[in-house]
């Protein structure tokens, strides 16, 4: 009969004997094994220096190949956002919300003239000086005067007898025509309720934004920041309006605070780590015991945490706020390692001489930690395939981590248990370790029957308990309810990524947030179409009838609301142009005065002109 070896007991084998040699040789060399991680940790936490941090949230939640980035490369391109433009939003409620209806005079006064103040004497302070917002900053950008335009122009109008009565203006919610414009209100006015002799009764909130340009070497978004300070000062002075703000600037400095208030879980992490740690190391005398060994256990984790960051930073790849949660992850698996290397080293023979007992150690965890490691280094980096920015740069991180973990333990850490080894053998007390111990001390430590009280429970107590007949049954029973639980709660799962979640649960902006979702994006979202070189219409004239075509095919998709929802320069330049004598020759010179209307001047924001030759 042939005996067939197990292929991975073959392995297993082969591990155990490399490990044991390795343990040999690591015994006789400890301080060159304990020196060297230590430079290479000093060298490579030098990367730091390169740090990078990334926070555009477009960037680190998109697959790289995904339509939504490519669409807002060409919205960035066509509006400059963020660099020559860059908006904030502000949503406005009343604060006594037993009473909440935003559709009476003296509400919407307040609200009007807060916007009219903001648009021209509201000052703020960019760089080292302090400038007039309305005059010095917003006219820089063609849209920033007519911020809000359509809040002013349907509050004022909504009580005015002379005006309701002009059959030029209309409120037809969510549309409002007034005179030759066909205004959006679904863009600014939320929670509303039809009804009431003037069509309108009841308006919960206000959406107000603002779109801020750059101004002289400070980009949009620095101008956005300045702004919003100054608002919030303004907005503190109105009591009886209650606000919340958004902005990408917001949003990115909330998404810094999972950093901030994550770092004072680190610290208390390590003392709870080191505390059960060195706890669980102690034996029944002063010279078995390990809590030097257990305490460079986690500072080993830390020197892993140091390389693995210092070495990503050094080649270039940023920091993610996701990032802040490698430090546990990591500390988790290196404790862990540090555990099975410790129970390996109890389980040897005291008897034994140091460097015996290490390469048996050595033999024992090196196999297993070298498994979990490769496990955990797979797992991650997986991940670091993700076309998602966000997942992949954390993966990379926790990936390196544990490699640099799993190296260490065998190097550093192996060789700081080979020291105490040594410590141990010579009867030198494990934590004074200048400190030589009595005999009569260092015999009953070397007796081969010696047991850590750790041990002792586990064996004496919580061993027979577990395998006791009674106790299995119950514990199948629960395992099975636990398994059930579990691919019930996996059959429920649905991705949700919402930015409402990225931020800390006590932020400001978990109200605009949850807003945005309850009304902003619930009663309707304005999407643009950009269309990039776009025909000649004064030598293509036919090509302005199948611009319109494709107009109306988007107007007859699904969700769309219609042509009373679309906003398009054409539409309102085609009735303009009847006005006036002139073939297709003239389209843009008509087109040029249409636009220095002060009605029509924001459609200006809807064109870009293409260079004209011999201009430059």
């Amino acid at each position: 009969m042939i005996k067939l070896k197990n292929p991975f007991g073959v392995v297993q084998d082969f591990l155990a004997v490399c490990f044991y040699r390795y343990g040999l040789f690591l015994s006789k060399h400890p301080k060159i094994f304990s020196i060297v991680p230590l430079i290479l940790t000093c060298v490579l936490g030098l990367g730091v220096l390169n740090i990078r941090v990334e926070d555009d949230l477009r960037f680190l939640y998109s697959p790289k190949q995904s339509l939504s980035r490519f669409e807002y490369q060409i919205h960035q391109e066509f509006s400059g956002d963020s660099t020559n433009a860059s908006y904030l939003s502000v949503t406005i409620e009343w604060a006594d919300r037993a009473s909440p209806n935003l559709l009476v005079p003296e509400r919407a006064k307040m609200i009007t003239d807060l916007n009219r103040y903001v648009l021209r004497n509201m000052t703020i302070d960019i760089g080292d000086e302090t400038v007039n917002f309305g005059d010095k900053v917003c006219p820089s950008l063609p849209n920033c005067p007519l911020s809000n335009t359509i809040v002013e122009i349907f509050f004022d109008t909504f009580w005015s007898t002379k005006l309701r009565e002009d059959p030029r203006i209309q409120i037809e919610y969510p549309v409002m025509k007034f005179f030759d414009n066909k205004l959006f209100l679904l863009t600014h006015l939320y929670g509303v309720k039809p009804g009431g002799p003037l069509g309108l009764q009841h308006v919960d909130m206000v959406h107000m934004i603002y779109m801020i340009p750059s101004y002289k070497e400070f980009t949009s978004e620095q101008v956005c920041e300045a702004f919003e300070t100054r608002l919030r000062e303004v907005l503190d002075g109105k009591p009886q309006l209650q606000s919340t703000m958004f902005s990408l600037s917001i949003l990115k400095n909330e998404m810094q605070k999972n950093a901030t208030y994550t770092i004072p879980f680190i610290s208390l992490t390590i003392l709870l780590l080191m505390s059960f740690t060195v706890g669980s190391c102690m034996t029944g005398d002063w010279i078995t015991s390990k809590p030097i060994e257990a305490m460079m256990g986690i500072f080993t984790s830390t020197l892993a945490i140091i390389s693995a960051g210092g070495l990503l930073f050094g080649l270039g790849i940023p920091f993610v706020h996701q990032v802040t949660v490698m430090p546990f992850i990591a500390l988790a698996i290196g404790v862990d390692d540090t555990y099975v290397m410790l129970g390996a080293w109890q389980d040897t023979k005291r008897t034994l001489s140091p460097e015996k007992r290490m390469a048996l150690a050595l033999e024992e965890a090196g196999t297993a930690i070298s498994v979990t490691s490769i496990t955990s280094i797979l797992s991650f980096g997986i991940g670091t395939f993700s076309s998602t920015p966000a997942i992949s740069i954390f993966c990379k991180f926790i990936a390196i981590a544990v490699v640099f973990d799993w190296t260490y333990q065998l190097t550093f850490f192996a060789a700081v248990m080979a020291l105490g080894a040594r410590r141990e053998a010579a009867g030198y007390h494990c934590v004074m370790v200048w400190k030589k111990m009595p005999q009569k001390d260092i015999d009953r430590s070397k007796c081969p029957d010696a047991i850590s009280p750790t041990r002792r429970f586990f064996e004496d107590k919580f061993a027979p308990f577990i395998c006791h007949p009674a106790t299995r049954i119950v514990m199948i029973f629960i395992y099975g309810a636990y398994i059930f639980t579990a691919f019930y709660g996996c059959s429920l799962l649905q991705p949700n990524l919402t930015p409402s979640r990225l931020v800390v649960d006590d932020s400001p902006l978990i109200h605009y947030l949850h807003l945005a979702q309850d009304k902003i994006w619930a009663e309707g979202v304005i999407g643009r179409v950009y269309v990039n070189n776009a025909p000649d219409f004064s030598r293509h004239p036919e090509q302005i009838a199948r611009m319109k075509q494709f107009v109306s095919e988007l107007e007859s998709t699904q969700y769309s609301m219609g042509s009373n929802s679309t906003s398009f320069w054409l539409t309102e330049y085609d009735r303009y142009r009847q006005f006036f004598d002139g073939d297709d020759s003239t389209f843009y010179k008509t087109l040029d005065s249409f636009l220095s209307s002060s009605f029509n001047k924001h459609w200006d924001t809807n064109l870009q002109w293409a260079p004209q030759p011999g201009i430059p």
